[in-house]
């Protein structure tokens, strides 16, 4: 292929540049005999059994060819191949139960300016608190970021030659461009999020820019002769440049002032003095028209004697706003009675005099000033802003939690996270093989 393709470049003309490549390849797992020991409770045709696994060859080819210098190729490749050898000719090959789960996340030739942003990813609260089940979390702020969680499980019933978990994760973060000028990442998980939780659990939380996180879980269970598990994590970081700088900035601020003020002085001036009199009178006339009301609504007793509770009481008399010819009070509501008409006038005359002396200085001996003068002063204040990535993990997160758990919190430029778990369960043939079922969450 690669002669193939060198040939096809050269072939457009001149050809000026350089090939460059790399290649990462997984070392050979679980390779040579196995002897099973036939305590485990197999059921073998014959004796003692061995046979060869050649494991896994996996990897990714990174391909660069310079054409004219203004020409870039990169092809990626991935090889997954699996033999089973059976040396035993007495050994029944029944089948293969195998979970395989593989995760590329690239991050590549991305630029990213930002000034004086607030990048803010958080889980808090009761979020997943006794959860169950297969739960993934993906909580991502600020620009290109890459989040997964991924579950493979496989089980079988039926007895096979092979039990086999894989997992394969590619993280790569090349060739990217930041420059952050007075910004902020955070980056969190508190509270009780997922308190109590039980499960495969996958928390990925992550702040800023070209950060690639992954939980990854390969389970397969099944009655097999052998067990094979693989975890397989390739990461990246490459030609990345990042730019992390205060800003300044100015903003002005109006601060009161008070001043005081005070004058003191003399003055002088001329006496003065006399006498005066006089005299008035007059006369008043007027009428007042008006009426009386009855204040509140009265019930006198009747008695026989001759004072007031001697004798025998005989009745009572209402004089209340329901009596006949009753005037209601229009200034108390249901009150009422008897009523009077006022009418008066007046006419009087008066007269008087008034006499005396005067006398005094006209101006001041002293004059004193007071006052104060309020205002506000324009003052021009310069604050430096840092740029700060903070990734924290606190209160109960996670507390009591039970099960697979991989949590990856970042905050920043260009991180890469991974918790990767492979496992194979091998029961007795003669047991019953537990069917997983799905679980709840987010992903």
């Amino acid at each position: 292929m690669f002669g193939r393709l060198m040939r096809k470049v050269k072939g457009k003309g001149k050809w000026i540049g350089a090939l460059a490549m790399s290649a990462a390849l997984l070392a050979p797992v679980g390779a040579g005999a196995k002897s099973i020991d036939p305590g485990i409770g197999i059921d073998l045709p014959c004796g003692e059994c061995s046979f060869a696994y050649d494991g896994e060859l996996s990897g990714n080819l990174d391909l660069t060819l310079q054409v004219m210098g203004v020409a870039d190729l990169e092809a990626y490749i991935t090889l997954v191949s699996t033999e089973i050898d059976v040396k035993n000719p007495g050994m029944r090959v029944a089948g293969l139960v195998r979970a395989l789960s593989k995760n590329d996340q690239f991050l590549m030739f991305n630029e990213e300016r930002n000034r004086a942003v607030r990048n803010s990813a958080s889980l808090t609260g009761e979020v997943l608190k006794n959860a169950q089940g297969n739960i993934g979390a993906n909580v991502a702020a600020g620009d290109f970021n890459a989040q997964s969680n991924i579950a493979a499980i496989a089980a079988g019933k039926q007895e096979t030659s092979l039990v086999e978990s894989k997992t394969f994760s590619v993280q790569k973060s090349m060739y990217n461009f930041g420059r952050n000028r007075g910004t902020q990442n955070t980056a969190s998980a508190g509270d009780e999020v997922l308190k109590n939780a039980k499960g495969n659990i996958g928390l990925n939380v992550a702040a800023g820019a070209n950060n690639a996180q992954t939980n990854q879980l390969g389970a397969a269970v099944g009655p097999a002769r052998v067990g094979a598990a693989v975890a397989y994590v390739q990461q990246k970081s490459l030609y990345n440049a990042a730019s992390n700088k205060p800003i300044t900035e100015r903003f002005v601020r109006l601060y009161r002032v008070r001043l005081g003020l005070s004058a003191a002085g003399s003055t002088s001036g001329a006496r003065f003095s006399g006498v005066y009199s006089g005299a008035e009178g007059g006369t008043v006339t007027g009428t007042v028209n008006g009426h009386s009301y009855q204040s509140n609504n009265f019930y006198p007793d009747i008695w026989t004697g001759s004072s007031h509770t001697s004798g025998t009481q005989i009745g009572h008399v209402d004089l209340d706003n329901e009596i006949q010819g009753a005037v209601p009070n229009p200034f108390k509501q249901g009150v009422g009675g008897i009523a009077f008409d006022n009418y008066h006038s007046i006419n009087g005359r008066y007269s008087g005099k008034e006499s005396g002396r005067l006398g005094g200085t006209i101006g001041a001996q002293r004059v004193r000033l007071t006052g104060t003068v309020t205002g506000y002063i324009p003052v021009v204040m310069v604050r430096r802003v840092d740029t700060i990535n903070t990734a924290s993990l606190s209160g109960q997160v996670l507390m009591n939690a039970v099960g697979n758990i991989g949590v990856n919190i970042a905050a920043g430029s260009n991180n890469l996270q991974a918790n990767s778990l492979s496992v194979v369960a091998l029961p007795a043939t003669s047991s019953q093989v537990p069917t997983p079922t799905p679980g709840g969450g987010t992903e």
